[in-house]
């Protein structure tokens, strides 16, 4: 949509936000579907998604260097979109720090 519609709130604090507070609002979130005893696999796909999400927040706080590791993680253990997405935001990454 081409138009902002509203705000997510947790507390006093924007859920939309993209810093460092987000990061640590999908670590929470993600923190119990992590915990569950499930199979190994779904496991990794989940810690994938999550750090994706990590990396995609540093990329575009123009924080390119602390988005690698996430980025990696995701790249080798996410699910085919979350592997094209990642290669894409580490892409995009390195050219910031190219320029």
């Amino acid at each position: 949509l081409p138009k902002v519609l509203g705000f997510y709130f947790i507390g006093s604090d924007n859920l939309t936000l993209h810093d460092q507070r987000q990061i640590n609002r999908f670590k929470s979130l993600y923190k119990e579907f992590i915990e569950q005893d499930i199979n190994s696999n779904f496991k990794n796909k989940i810690l994938a998604a999550l750090n994706y999400q990590t990396g995609w927040i540093y990329v575009n706080n123009s924080e390119p260097k602390k988005a690698f590791k996430p980025l990696f993680k995701s790249l080798f253990y996410g699910s085919v979109p979350i592997k094209m997405r990642s290669l894409n935001m580490l892409i995009k990454g390195i050219n910031y720090l190219i320029k």
